[in-house]
């Protein structure tokens, strides 16, 4: 769009064709012509092209001000790619006080490269526990230049302490096996996708819990002051455990009846819709306190004696609201039961979810109930960065005047200067932390009975591709405001399990680390965005619900959960428990300046381990060590009997006579033979595998 107080006629509609590491330079000066001088003249990456789904990092190298000249390195690509550039100029205002503006789009082709860039690593076999490796990717090349970066990630095997990702050689030492809480394979890439008729149980819960799906409901549709649909699908659970209450948009609550039976459908449109018993009530429109019906986060419900307890925080509350329990007095009538706020001691760190304390635990807790969030909203330095533990007594609630505080006591809380783990707010797209990170979530924990274990599920994200603040995402080339992932997919259902005998003998509050943590992908898992935003705990039937968020969406414009049931018990002396092969796997990415990248496995084989010497390739295959694909040793031949020595010979006695020796004639030379063969021998060399078995 041209102007004629502007003339940027003479700037070009498309650069040169540019490869992988050329400069692209964008260059105002002379282009321009303007009557009433320039005001201001911009140049950007239009973010709402899909084809601009790569990121460049752009640089000024001449001048300054409105004569500015940006350039970028043009990125290595596996495929052509066209970027679009919006260029905007403004004048400077005419006689009558008014600005023209004159606009362009500029398009610059970046034409593909080939990757030639060679992963290599070495393996070890026959390594023995404790004993110290060297991890080398010493043979990978490039000839595209050198290479830039060499990171590493454990896909196999117990987990090695303080695993230093970075570098051309790693120093690891081999762990032990025995008695492995926290497995690689429960947070790697490859982890199981359960369907409703064969459900994955990762490792770190296999081992400490016996655990059962049940299967899956859905609600059905409610009606009143919202709908279930675009709501933040958190679940509370009733006191008789026959019913539960679901948020819906515009912070309102319904009740739904379970069903008697969950299923097991493939399709989620097909397995039980949960009755309504009572219909949407919106918890904004109304507050008996003045000033109080601000724009709330509804978290978690609980009932007790009768009443609806609601746990709510305050969206970008910096301030920390002194209310973040709601009180429904009477629970069978949402709608019209005295309402009013209080506040729990601990910031917005008990704000998050709520459940009733174990049996075994409550007299020495000295408290009835726990409640617990994360930072799952704005403003990182009001939560908790990690899921936390605080404990408190539901008739405290219940009795505690309007306008005062019910003491809670803290356990566990991680703060903005102790946060969980380090990482957690990073600002590049570089692999997340496993164990908490820029977009990790909590959103349920509970104390499984006779266990002292506190186990939390929420989310995980940036495993693979890393987490980053206000970043360009691989695939869709828009820019987020906050925190999000690099990788499209790249989000998950999570858990978190803590020992209650570390949390209650820890010096502070910030000091416990889970004992295990991983990805759990259960059924309706739909990949981004799908993962638990809610629970419940039925101490009576050892019941635990799960709302999987966006689980339960059957048709187009519906975002509604899937809630998933499990039997959850301590595990039994004779039950089964995670089988882990021997064997410890490191996968090495390297780049070079280009930005090209391959991947290879490093493989660590323990004593006893069958093992295969494989050429090095990306990914290499899982070897079976167990069940029907087992690796058996080669078959023993069966003995051969010696052969039957001849029978002696009898010796020759010598002639009387002399022996004239014969006269030979001379052989003429034979013509030469020329063999029938084909002009062309193809001799091909599929490879070769060694198999090795050690005593």
């Amino acid at each position: 769009m041209n102007n004629p107080k502007i003339d940027i006629s003479a700037m070009p509609d498309r650069l040169p064709d540019m490869k992988a590491g050329e400069l692209v330079v964008l260059d105002p000066r002379e282009i321009i012509k303007t009557e009433d001088g320039l005001q201001s003249a911009r140049w950007f990456l239009n973010p709402q092209l899909p084809s601009n789904s790569v990121k460049v990092e752009m640089e000024r190298i001449n001048g300054r001000g409105l004569w500015t000249v940006w350039a970028f390195t043009a990125p290595a690509l596996l495929e052509d790619k066209e970027l679009v550039f919006d260029f905007e100029a403004q004048s400077k205002p005419d006689e009558n006080k008014k600005k023209h503006i004159a606009k362009k789009q500029i398009r610059v082709l970046i034409k593909a490269g080939e990757n030639s860039v060679v992963a290599k690593t070495n393996n070890f076999q026959n390594v023995k526990e404790g004993q110290s490796l060297t991890l080398t990717a010493n043979g990978s090349s490039s000839p595209n230049g050198k290479l830039v970066s060499y990171h590493w990630q454990q896909t196999e095997g117990p987990q090695i302490p303080n695993f230093d990702a970075y570098g051309k050689e790693l120093n690891v030492t081999v762990p032990s096996f025995d008695d492995v809480k926290i497995y690689t394979q429960d947070r790697a890439y490859g982890v199981p996708i359960s369907t409703p008729t064969d459900v994955h149980i990762p490792h770190g819960l296999q081992n400490l819990f016996d655990i059962e799906y049940l299967g899956a409901f859905t609600a059905n549709d409610a009606e009143g002051d919202a709908t279930v649909d675009f709501g933040s699908q958190r679940i509370g659970l009733s006191q008789d455990g026959e019913s539960l209450f679901i948020t819906g948009a515009k912070e309102s609550i319904a009740e739904l009846k379970i069903p008697e039976a969950f299923g097991f459908e493939a399709d989620i449109a097909d397995v039980p819709k949960a009755e309504v018993i009572q219909e949407f009530e919106s918890f904004r429109k109304r507050s008996s306190i003045e000033g109080n019906n601000r724009v709330r986060i509804v978290n978690s419900m609980l009932e007790y004696n009768s009443s609806l307890i609601v746990s709510s925080e305050i969206a970008y509350d910096t301030q920390n609201s002194r209310y973040n329990l709601e009180r429904v007095i009477d629970s069978s009538n949402l709608g019209q039961g005295y309402a009013d706020f209080i506040k729990l001691e601990g910031r917005t760190y008990p704000s998050g979810w709520m459940c009733e304390i174990a049996d075994d635990m409550k007299d020495e807790l000295g408290a009835t109930h726990l409640s617990g969030n994360a930072s799952n909203s704005s403003i990182d330095n009001r939560h908790s960065i990690g899921p936390s533990l605080l404990t408190w007594n539901a008739d405290d609630v219940l009795r505690a005047p309007v306008d005062t505080d019910v003491p809670s006591t803290p356990l566990m809380i991680f703060t903005i200067r102790n946060q969980m783990d380090a990482g957690a707010n990073d600002k590049e797209p570089i692999p997340a932390n496993p164990v908490w990170s820029l977009m990790s979530r909590a959103h349920f924990g509970f104390i499984v009975p006779n266990t002292r274990k506190y186990v939390c599920f929420g989310a995980h994200a940036g495993l693979q591709g890393g987490n980053g603040y206000k970043i360009y995402q691989e695939v869709g080339g828009t820019q987020d405001s906050g925190g999000r992932t690099y990788l499209k997919e790249d989000t998950y259902p999570y858990f978190w399990v803590f020992d209650m005998d570390e949390i209650l003998n820890a010096e502070n509050v910030h000091d416990v680390r889970p004992e295990t943590y991983g990805k759990w992908r259960v059924p309706y898992w739909e990949g981004e965005d799908t993962f638990f935003v809610g629970g419940a705990w039925d101490k009576n039937t050892n019941t635990l619900y799960l709302s999987l968020k966006d689980g339960g969406i059957t048709r187009k414009n519906q975002r509604r959960p899937a809630i998933l049931a499990f039997n959850f018990e301590p595990k039994k002396p004779n039950s089964q428990k995670a089988v882990v092969p021997r064997r410890l796997t490191f996968e090495c990415t390297v780049t070079d300046e280009m930005g090209y990248k391959a991947k290879t496995q490093s493989s660590v084989y323990l004593e006893g381990q069958a093992k295969f010497d494989l050429p090095t390739m990306a990914p290499l295959p899982a070897i079976p060590v167990w069940g029907d694909d087992a690796v058996e040793p080669l078959p023993t031949p069966e003995p051969v009997e010696p052969p039957t020595p001849p029978a002696p010979i009898e010796p020759i006695d010598p002639p009387t006579e002399p022996i004239e020796p014969p006269v030979i004639e001379p052989t003429p030379p034979k013509e030469p033979v020329t063999p029938d063969l084909p002009e062309t021998i193809n001799i091909n060399i599929i490879g070769t595998i060694t198999v090795r078995f050690e005593e």
